[in-house]
């Protein structure tokens, strides 16, 4: 582990980036995630790191570390989601120029934050940079078909290529600001909030919502996309995201206990997706995520036994976007299955 600098044990000066480290019950874990930020050949940063209520160790294992580098802050709430101990890093005063971020189960590689600056440096035009991540589970490993999704994600930022009036270098691409709202609604792109930074002062008063509590982080960057930003994508690894048992983005299967709250948060973040919406080919690309996603939480009712809200999810997916899918689900929800089958062979003489 690099060791800091005396100039960094008591700095005059304010930090230049301020990284932003939400956890919760992650003691197992949480230190790596500090030491890939310590590691940094980048120094002038400060990390706050917001506990988020955690009842196990993490508590300790915090003030140990914070005790090892004067540019480590720990700050505890009361538990509020990721979005709220964000958020909360984001408000707390200082003098910085530039936010990042990193999560507790991720960990950065030693030329994240030096090469991400160095794209300010050359180019102040540049709001935000993201860049490529690789994704594993917890002993290192992701299957095949999730690799495949994650890479052309990945590789997606490359069809979004604009030309730029100064120079670039290899693997620095900047971003169509049009388009990059377009794949962000289709989510044909999801940069990974651990390889985000961005200029403080192009932030404003924008912040992760609340009520999500998947895809916060999506919904995040549509509100900045809409806002204009000048985002660069940075093609190189620059994070490490880990994905463990407990969380919630990675539940696959309808019987997961929590599966109902995290598709109810996948659908709510859908319909606020319209409100980004600023052309007709954005519009149909959203109601097609809304027809498939309110039949999929309609069938996690329906599994759960919440036949009323189901068929009530069913009929707002088929009102917004007047595609048949959900009211198949609605005509399963509502309807004994003999009638299901005579109105659906009516219906299909219509298709």
């Amino acid at each position: 582990m690099r060791s800091p600098s005396p100039s960094f044990q008591c700095a005059e000066s304010a930090p230049q980036v301020r990284v932003v480290l939400p956890t919760y019950n992650r003691q197992a874990i949480v230190s790596e995630a500090v030491h890939s930020v310590m590691q940094q050949t980048y120094e002038d940063w400060e990390l706050r790191i917001i506990d988020d209520g955690s009842s196990d160790d993490t508590p300790e294992t915090l003030r140990r570390l914070a005790a090892a580098d004067a540019r480590i802050h720990v700050t505890r709430q009361p538990n509020g989601g990721a979005a709220a101990a964000r958020n909360v890093g984001l408000s707390l005063p200082g003098e910085h120029k530039f936010v990042a971020f990193i999560d507790a189960d991720d960990l950065w590689r030693p030329w994240h934050l030096e090469e991400a600056m160095a794209v300010f440096s050359r180019h102040p035009q540049a709001d935000a940079i993201f860049a490529r991540s690789e994704t594993i589970d917890h002993v290192g490993k992701l299957d095949s078909k999730a690799r495949a999704v994650r890479r052309k994600r990945m590789d997606a930022p490359r069809k979004l290529r604009i030309a730029w009036p100064t120079p670039t270098v290899v693997d620095e691409i900047f971003l169509d600001k049009r388009r990059l709202l377009t794949a962000l609604l289709n989510e044909d792109i999801c940069p990974h909030t651990p390889t985000v930074v961005l200029r403080r002062a192009s932030l404003a008063g924008h912040r992760f919502p609340t009520h999500l509590i998947v895809l916060e982080d999506l919904q995040f960057w549509c509100e900045l996309a809409t806002a204009g930003l000048q985002v660069a994508y940075l093609d190189r690894t620059h994070a490490t995201v880990r994905y463990f048992g407990d969380n919630l983005t990675m539940q696959r299967t309808l019987e997961d206990p929590t599966m109902v709250q995290t598709q109810e948060s996948v659908f709510r973040f859908t319909l606020d997706k319209l409100r980004y919406c600023r052309t007709a080919e954005q519009r149909q690309l959203v109601r097609g995520l809304i027809a498939s996603r309110s039949y999929l939480l309609g069938q996690c009712y329906g599994t759960h036994r919440l036949r009323w809200r189901a068929a009530r999810t069913y009929f707002q997916g088929f009102r917004l976007s007047g595609n048949s899918l959900p009211l198949r689900g609605l005509l399963g929800a509502a309807f004994p299955d003999f009638i299901k089958r005579q109105v659906w062979r009516l219906l299909s003489l219509f298709a």
